[in-house]
């Protein structure tokens, strides 16, 4: 995602501006929200409004939001946390935690949405999976209100996250301040 100037984000029409939000967020009605809520005098602004966005949506909304995090177990092969140097190290534990995002997919039938730890060095990937093996069984034991509640917060750490990223002020405002 090459990140823009917050006014080249409120310039945008209304379904270019919807197709970039929906690479941070799937749910629609956000993504509408977010772009009839324009133009954002700044990006903290802009971060209330998705934030408030966000949770006044609710269920079928989220899950909609939730339905474009692919795998866990693909995203740290993306990321190289898997990889062939440590892959016969930790197959084991990688097809369990393949096991347990299919029970959890099966229980609440939407995918895991989960954070992903960062990664120091390249022998820190038993640790990671490890430790998102804990999450995923702990999660699991949560009933359906509970998970929902928290597959959200996730959600919207990673919409903050996401827009942040897509938004070049931070990135803008240090380049001026060098310059100056």
């Amino acid at each position: 995602m090459t990140p823009i100037t917050l006014g080249a984000f409120n310039h945008l029409h209304v379904l270019g501006a919807g197709r970039l939000l929906r690479t941070v967020c799937g749910a629609r009605r956000w993504t509408e929200k977010i772009t009839a809520a324009r133009p954002y005098n700044s990006l903290n602004e802009l971060l209330y409004t998705a934030h408030r966005s966000w949770w006044s949506l609710g269920a079928a909304p989220w899950k909609e939001a939730f339905s474009i995090h692919g795998s866990v177990v693909e995203r740290l092969r993306l990321l190289d946390v898997i990889n062939a140097d440590n892959n016969t190290a930790i197959a084991d534990q990688v097809e369990s935690l393949r096991e347990l995002e299919h029970q959890y997919r099966e229980k609440f039938e939407y995918p895991w949405v989960v954070s992903l730890p960062a990664l120091a060095a390249p022998e820190d990937a038993q640790e990671v999976v490890d430790g998102l093996i804990r999450t995923a069984r702990q999660r699991l034991a949560n009933d359906s209100s509970s998970e929902l509640r928290l597959a959200a917060e996730e959600q919207a750490r990673f919409n903050r996250i996401g827009l942040e990223e897509l938004i070049a002020v931070r990135y803008l405002n240090s380049q001026q301040a060098t310059q100056s």
